[in-house]
């Protein structure tokens, strides 16, 4: 992987860039990227793919999170919402979320 190598790109009135070819094959950019902010300067890096996103997710469910979704699974919603009802917590989630 190429480090710390500039790159000039035009800016269309529609405000688009076109990222060169060599640097979205070495980053493996096909169709989205991300852009952060810091300052006067950006930083563009490939957007993570649904699977990425899915598997940094389930990396963070604790065991007690794991178990539950185990117990539910199968479930319709308004099962879920029935047995949430069940529990103040439930209810005041439920509350907070759609406003009943």
């Amino acid at each position: 992987m190429t480090k710390n190598k500039v790159y000039t790109m035009s800016v269309t009135s529609a405000g688009q860039v076109t990222i060169p070819k060599e640097l979205r094959d070495e980053l493996g950019i096909t169709d989205s990227v991300e852009i952060e902010k810091k300052g006067d300067k950006i930083m563009i890096v490939r957007a993570k793919t649904l699977r990425e996103r899915m598997e940094e997710i389930h990396a963070s469910f604790t065991p007690e999170m794991m178990a539950r979704i185990k117990k539910n699974a199968g479930k319709t919603v308004n099962q879920l919402r029935e047995e949430m009802e069940k529990t103040p917590e439930g209810r005041a989630y439920i509350k907070e979320f759609y406003g009943a």
